[in-house]
């Protein structure tokens, strides 16, 4: 009983520890306004990471002056400030007692009053840095307030945790493990790759991009070409399957086809699973294009990649029209490559290769095959000239 009551507290604290505060922004004039309350005032601040303080126009601080929310020991000087059109005001600085953002309390916060009546209320740079790691996710502002003191035991422990919930493939419970890692000492080459793996595989395809380029920020040399080159297909999958941005997944599918042609990865993989991996490179660039409706390009792409399958599977495409090879990939390969044929209405050649397909055991294409009352043969080699 009082090693379970342990184990309890122990999760109580790491859920504590791993507490993040998410705040709905709201647009207004084209800008984003976080809702917070200075001194028990309510008030909607323009978010503004480039400003140096918190400042409010000369109308504002007299309100909470009249209000007795700033007192006159709060005012602590007068200057001169440069605006962004490039104009000189004067200003005063105050200091705000309490700024309550998302249930989060930061006090004595200096804040600059600008001369006039029109300044803007912005959250600059004296208050964010008080909140610890950010980020924002479209109009949602996210505070990470872990826990950044972790001993070297507690770091090893979470990186143990985080290995066996990949292996489990339980990858939100992984990245939380990761992400507390991360706010606290920092993570190696090797735990920024897991962290991008699992961003991807929990379908969090904005993370994932921005951690994978953190990673070619930080690792991107020569000698990390097998890292580089899954970081690259990472991002492109990302693009391509998560984000549909189809032109950017192009790209990064060209960076880690670059890397496989390279012969850098000789050395570390059989020259034999190169040419498969470069064949599902090939396959999904030809994919894209076609989401494009790029139709010539992808054809060029998908035959391509039959080329390079067959080669991996060290067979003849004689082979293959004969019906002597039963292939996953192939078979999912030409189906694909045969709507393309059919988007530029040659239902000949289409039909042909769906044959091919339904020949290399795809069950999609048999049952396509089926429906329209096609033979399972073919007559025209030209498909791959």
């Amino acid at each position: 009983m009082k090693k379970q009551i342990l184990l309890f507290l122990a999760l109580i604290m790491s859920m504590m520890a791993t507490a993040q505060v998410t705040i709905q922004m709201e647009k207004e004039g084209g800008v984003y306004k976080v809702p917070c309350t200075v001194n028990g005032v309510k008030m909607k601040f323009i978010f503004d990471t480039g400003a140096a303080t918190v400042s409010m126009s000369q109308t504002m601080a007299q309100f909470l002056l009249d209000g007795d929310y700033l007192s006159e020991n709060d005012i602590k000087g007068t200057g001169k400030s440069v605006l962004a059109d490039g104009s000189i005001v004067n200003h005063a600085t105050i200091n705000l007692r309490d700024v309550e953002i998302g249930g989060m309390h930061i006090h004595n916060i200096d804040a600059t009053v600008i001369e006039g009546q029109n300044a803007p209320l912005l959250l600059g740079q004296s208050a964010i840095s008080e909140l610890g790691r950010i980020s924002i996710e479209g109009n949602k502002l996210i505070i990470h307030s872990t826990e950044k003191k972790l001993t070297q035991s507690q770091i090893d422990q979470l990186e143990e945790q985080a290995n066996r919930y990949i292996d489990a493939n339980s990858y939100a419970a992984a990245i939380d493990c990761l992400v507390r890692i991360d706010e606290a000492v920092g993570l190696s080459e090797y735990g920024l790759m897991d962290l991008c793996y699992c961003y991807y595989q929990n379908r969090q395809e904005e993370q994932c991009i921005q951690m994978c380029k953190r990673w070619l920020g930080e690792y991107e040399v020569v000698g990390k070409e097998m890292n580089k080159e899954t970081v690259y297909d990472n991002i492109a999958s990302s693009y391509h399957y998560g984000k549909k941005d189809y032109n950017n997944a192009l790209v990064y599918y060209q960076k880690s086809l670059d890397v496989l042609e390279s012969g850098r990865l000789n050395v570390v993989y059989k020259n034999n699973w190169i040419i498969h991996m470069k064949s599902v490179r090939k396959w999904s660039m030809a994919n894209c294009y076609y989401e494009l409706e790029n139709y010539h390009n992808s054809i060029e792409f998908y035959k391509s990649a039959i080329r390079l399958q067959c080669e991996y599977l060290n067979i003849s495409l004689e082979k293959v029209k004969n019906g002597m090879v039963q292939d996953e990939s192939l078979g999912l390969y030409l189906y694909d490559y045969a709507f393309c044929y059919y988007q530029l209405k040659n239902n000949i050649d289409g039909d042909e290769i769906m044959k091919l397909a339904a020949l290399c055991g795809n069950q999609t294409a048999i049952d396509f095959c089926r429906k329209y009352n096609m033979n399972y043969q073919t007559k025209s080699s030209k498909l791959f000239e």
